[in-house]
């Protein structure tokens, strides 16, 4: 099953995924083609852990536990919109229960295909994106999307890298981003649980969120 489910997120005009590669379109005018690629590490073949959703009702967060630690590196791909009435919100990323100011973030962003803007964050709850990607979920009804991969997971690092690409169309602005982070937990650990969470409210209905191993 595709990610994003059989009909791309409102605005997008299209949006293909196989092996983890993905081609997104935005509407004329409103950005340029983005052709993302799966990272490759050896074999570099996906399999899904787990997925949650579309969603039938709001839900507050996507809760991964007990992850396998059979793979390389772990891939999520959360696709959604929040239920708070604001233009943006994140999509916010922890591991293993860490609540604590252990996560930072640094990244660029564009809107609407105008020039980049930076933006670093430090001593954080939680890792977030350049510009957030969820947008709230009003009229017009606005969707975001990020693939977020961590390499290595099962290592016990005291230092853990993220990679991230996102997107978000809400109503009349698109906006694209990337960004790195680093976890550094208390405690140096595998990655055993992943929580998706929105500082916006819930997770609206309709949204998902996908766990893939990579081998």
């Amino acid at each position: 099953m595709s990610p994003f489910g059989a009909t791309p997120p409102p605005g997008i005009s299209k949006l293909t995924s196989s092996d983890g590669s993905i081609t997104l379109t935005p509407p004329s005018g409103k950005g340029r083609t983005v052709d993302l690629k799966a990272a490759s590490s050896g074999g570099g073949a996906m399999s899904l852990i787990s997925e949650i959703g579309p969603l039938a009702a709001p839900q507050a967060a996507f809760d991964f536990t007990n992850i396998p630690q059979t793979f390389s590196h772990l891939r999520l791909v959360v696709h959604g919109a929040a239920t708070g009435a604001a233009a943006i919100y994140n999509f916010d990323h922890q591991f293993n229960g860490d609540v604590g100011n252990d996560y930072n973030s640094y990244g660029f962003y564009s809107l609407n295909g105008g020039a980049f803007t930076t933006i670093q964050q430090v001593n954080l709850s939680a890792f977030v994106s350049a510009i957030g990607d969820c947008p709230g979920h009003t009229t017009p009804q606005g969707w975001g999307f990020q693939f977020v991969d961590i390499l290595n997971y099962t290592a016990a690092l005291a230092k853990r890298d993220i990679w991230l690409v996102g997107g978000s169309y809400g109503g009349t602005d698109i906006a694209w981003d990337n960004a790195i982070g680093l976890w550094q937990p208390s405690v140096a650990a595998a990655i055993t649980r992943w929580r998706v969470f929105t500082n916006g409210g819930n997770f609206a209905a309709g949204s998902m969120c996908s766990l893939y191993g990579i081998s």
